[in-house]
């Protein structure tokens, strides 16, 4: 019983002989505080970024946002009060902007300052006076395809120094990204989805604060067609001629299609009247 009421005196105050409403109004929650490791990078670096709110009723739901999408959400257990973040820098629009966001069900939500990674510039010199020492080598197995295979492409540096962060260029695009403190060949998996797939294909590796990229590589399609020269094909040389020179050819065409009906049709029609003179003759 009286733990009873000393729980209701918590919520309550009395007041002239009336209970009222003690209004519980919790510490607000702290604007979150974001910290990347590394706060400089390269392109194809997996990062971190924690944010801490450090004042606020517990639990708190974290909310990572780059540009205007959210990149992850992460709600704290315990007296556990920050919450970490894994990315990895693909391109220069994944440099940032970065913001973390901090909610709970009592109090409102708070926002971070906006980060903004910063790009290394890396040099690319002689492999032999980097730290790359030599130009990476790409490989496949096998460089005779069909549409629909998915193949296994290697890329190794011989004489690199530890780490290496391997990328994988399609054109200008990157497929795939390995980091490797131990291993010098890593592998990257590709699938022929279309001609645009079978190339050409490069690989860099980043060793410090220098890159080097291998020689292009260019699948073939099994059958004859490649990425280099097309099968002759009338349709193949119809595309690529000019729209005039197609445009009158396409018209040729149905003026000698008209003119062959309408023989046909007055050799009919001639033939028909023969028939009918001959029926009158006789």
């Amino acid at each position: 019983m009286l733990r009873t009421l000393w729980l209701v005196l918590i919520f309550w105050k009395f007041n002239g002989g009336h209970l009222q409403y003690w209004d519980y109004d919790p510490i607000p929650l702290s604007n979150p505080e974001l910290t990347p490791t590394p706060p400089n990078v390269t392109i194809g670096d997996t990062v971190t970024i924690r944010c801490l709110s450090r004042s606020g009723p517990l639990p708190v739901t974290y909310t990572l946002f780059h540009n205007m999408s959210v990149r992850g959400a992460e709600t704290t257990s315990g007296r556990k009060r920050s919450a970490t973040f894994t990315i990895t820098i693909s391109d220069l629009s994944s440099l940032g902007p970065y913001k973390c966001k901090t909610n709970n069900s009592l109090t409102s939500a708070t926002y971070s300052n906006e980060f903004t990674f910063t790009q290394l510039e890396l040099k690319s010199e002689d492999p032999g006076l980097s730290d790359c020492n030599e130009i990476p080598e790409l490989t496949a197995v096998g460089d005779r395809v069909r549409m629909g295979d998915t193949v296994t492409m290697h890329c190794s540096s011989r004489n690199g120094l530890f780490p290496i962060n391997y990328i994988l260029f399609h054109k200008q695009t990157i497929k795939g990204i390995r980091m490797e403190s131990t291993e010098r060949n890593v592998s990257f998996n590709v699938t022929i989805v279309d001609h645009t797939h079978l190339g050409p294909y490069k690989c860099r590796a980043n060793c410090s604060t220098y890159f080097v990229y291998s020689k292009a590589f260019n699948f073939a399609l099994q059958g004859g067609a490649t990425n280099r020269s097309a099968p002759p094909d009338v349709r193949i040389g119809m595309e690529s001629a000019s729209p005039w020179l197609v445009l009158c050819l396409r018209l040729l065409l149905f003026v000698n299609f008209v003119f062959l009906t309408l023989v046909i049709v007055m050799a009919w029609h001639r033939k028909g009247s023969w028939k009918v003179c001959g029926s009158h003759a006789g």
